[in-house]
């Protein structure tokens, strides 16, 4: 595609190589599929395929098909196989087999869309199937035969490591929204180098229009995002072109994300998508607990993601601080992300030792409860809870040192008359 977005021309569709193997074809269940549907009527595509010519291993499987979805339906249950008709009016059944349950979707091409959703019409035509796809790369597809069909230039774009849609990119983005998202997503995956420029602009122009999509889909498509091993360079543009600001008045910072991902990588942690979302859009509890409702987060996701609003608790420095500090975070791995935080907005503090004693340290247990209370006398109600709150302040100011006998000594002390 041209910068000013000429469309592709399409190539015939002949095979522009063929694969030294076809690993799906290994899988017992994908083999009978291929049998029961004829090899010359199928076809594999998607993630599988490339993540297979970037020597990656994929379990993503996706099968294609020139036949209707009915006559799918009977050659697969022909063949032997437990198949349902799902997604059957967008043209996809589902087959299951010992080794795995696999989509089987009929060749389409779209009729209408609304910027969502399209009303699909079912052709024969491989080249008009892919032509209605998102981006060059996932115009690709295998034969079971190692064939290797690339109808839109796909293969020099996904070994180039650039992210492109076919055809026209605002109409791309016209046909359905969300493909604004998916190419930032498949950019922070596939890109090597600078992002399309023809792909960026049309999503700058269309960035308002997130508003029009569901909470779960957005929030879905974020996560993909955020999960890649370096999403950094991706949200650095859409920083640039402010792509959130239909979602959240927060503005996106790139740079405490790369320092986020830069310690994740030096100490081996697993990136997870909240405490990055709260890297490249710190703000308050409000403002989280607006943004988690917007992106449909469950209570216990959204309670995660308030805990990491801005200011951040004390996290201390002398061992004995962070000890403090952890017990009263309560939870490792959330004081961990905190720690992560803290550093990538700035904090100066050596990462470190708060990880170690995060990791290492044997959790203390308050040694006192609501019958010890009783037990010395104290009269039910609620000042007990307000008792225990008092004397386990205490207790944890004093580094947890002392034990139940020192706890009980203290809350007799707390009781006596003023003199």
């Amino acid at each position: 595609m041209s910068e000013a977005g000429e469309p592709l021309l399409l190539e015939a569709d002949g095979p522009v190589r063929t694969l030294a193997s076809v690993p799906w074809m290994e899988i017992a269940g994908v083999r009978a599929v291929v049998w029961a549907l004829g090899r010359e009527h199928v076809r594999f595509v998607g993630g599988c395929v490339r993540d297979h010519l970037l020597g990656k291993t994929s379990l993503d499987i996706d099968i294609a098909t020139d036949l209707p979805p009915g006559e799918s339906l009977v050659r697969l249950r022909n063949g032997d196989i437990r198949v349902k008709p799902i997604g059957f009016e967008h043209g996809t059944v589902v087959a299951f087999t010992s080794t795995g349950q696999f989509e089987i979707t009929t060749l389409r091409r779209d009729v209408e869309t609304d910027g969502r959703h399209a009303t699909v019409a079912f052709t024969d035509d491989w080249v008009e199937d892919a032509q209605r796809r998102d981006f060059t790369m996932n115009a690709l597809s295998v034969d079971p035969d190692g064939h290797l069909y690339d109808p839109c230039s796909g293969l020099t774009d996904l070994e180039a490591g650039l992210v492109r849609f076919i055809g026209n990119p605002d109409q791309r983005i016209a046909e359905d929204v969300l493909r604004l998202l998916r190419f930032f997503r498949f950019s922070a995956w596939y890109s090597r180098g600078a992002l399309d420029r023809a792909g960026v602009a049309a999503a700058a122009r269309a960035a308002d229009r997130l508003q029009n999509l569901s909470g779960e889909r957005l929030s879905a498509e974020i996560r993909r995002l955020l999960t890649a091993p370096d999403p950094a360079p991706a949200v650095e543009v859409m920083a640039q072109h402010q792509m959130l600001r239909a979602l959240t008045s927060l503005p996106i910072q790139a740079r405490p994300l790369r320092r986020l991902i830069a310690l994740e990588h030096s100490h081996g942690l697993e990136p997870t998508p909240l405490t990055r979302l709260a890297a490249m859009l710190p703000g308050g509890a409000e403002d989280y607990a607006a943004l988690a409702d917007r992106l449909r987060f469950s209570k216990a996701e959204t309670a995660k993601f308030q805990a990491l609003a801005r200011p951040l608790p004390p996290l201390g420095e002398e061992a004995s601080d962070i000890r403090r500090a952890l017990y009263r975070v309560g939870d490792r791995t959330l004081y961990r992300h905190l720690v992560l935080l803290a550093i990538a907005d700035g904090d100066s503090y050596p990462v470190a030792e708060r990880l170690r004693i995060a990791a290492d340290w044997p959790w203390p247990r308050f040694p006192i409860g609501g019958l010890d209370l009783l037990e010395i006398g104290v009269k039910p109600g609620p000042h007990i809870g307000q008792i225990l709150k008092v004397v386990e302040d205490w207790w944890v100011r004093r580094d947890f040192a002392p034990d139940r006998a020192d706890c009980l000594a203290a809350v007799r002390k707390s009781l006596e008359p003023e003199q």
